[in-house]
């Protein structure tokens, strides 16, 4: 049965609303829809990540999470996996990574916060828009909580990433003057990019600044 966009089953053993149908459909249009777009974008030095990532956001993003203030509570561990996984394949691509990357690299790289929480997000600003108490926002704005939300997802995405990305990135708020591209994607993640090591001699890590005591950082790149 499929009521406004969302198809919907009785499950087999349990007196409940089975949604894998739907979950499987709303996965295939995605990446359908991840391909054509990414298609004029392409592959390596077509247009930025940033572009790609808003593209993300504003066209596949609200077709992957369509009703799922109904849907979310009623699928199973293994489904929200794949829903991660299809955001994590579209997000990976959009950074121009290696599939070797993972997702806490990825969703630090993107600053887009796993999709569980995203929809989380969307369930508490639906309930709060509508008048309904919900302990989640008790003592605290819709704002605050969203903000706090993001910025939880940051913090346990840095605690697994490798050493190597820790090393650029001492803190999971990456600063807005770096540049995310395919070459810099290489770098940050700890893969390996033997192109680059033609031309730059010595890449110094990144690190605090110790002079201005505040949570941004420099980089020097000196090359040959």
């Amino acid at each position: 049965m499929k009521i406004l966009g969302l198809t919907m089953q009785n499950h087999q053993h349990r007196n409940k609303i089975n949604f894998n149908l739907h979950i499987e459909n709303t996965i295939a249009k995605t990446i359908r829809i991840k391909n054509a777009l990414f298609n004029f974008c392409k592959n390596t030095y077509g247009i930025n990540t940033k572009k790609r990532q808003n593209l993300y956001k504003g066209l596949i993003r609200p077709q992957l999470t369509y009703g799922s203030e109904i849907w979310f509570k009623h699928i199973t561990k293994k489904q929200v996996k794949k829903l991660e996984s299809a955001q994590h394949t579209i997000l990976r691509h959009s950074i121009m990574g290696y599939r070797t990357i993972s997702k806490a690299c990825t969703t630090l790289l993107t600053k887009i916060e796993p999709l569980s929480d995203n929809i989380l997000i969307k369930q508490t600003k639906f309930l709060h828009r509508h008048n309904i108490t919900l302990e989640t926002l008790h003592n605290t704005t819709i704002e605050h909580f969203i903000e706090t939300t993001k910025q939880n997802a940051m913090t346990l995405a840095h605690q697994s990433t490798n050493e190597t990305f820790k090393e650029f990135f001492p803190l999971p708020n990456i600063p807005k003057f770096i540049h995310i591209d395919f070459i810099t994607t290489q770098f940050y993640t700890g893969h390996d990019f033997k192109l680059q090591t033609q031309t730059l001699a010595h890449v110094q890590i990144i690190t605090q600044s110790k002079t201005l005591n505040t949570s941004y950082y420099t980089v020097q790149i000196t090359q040959t």
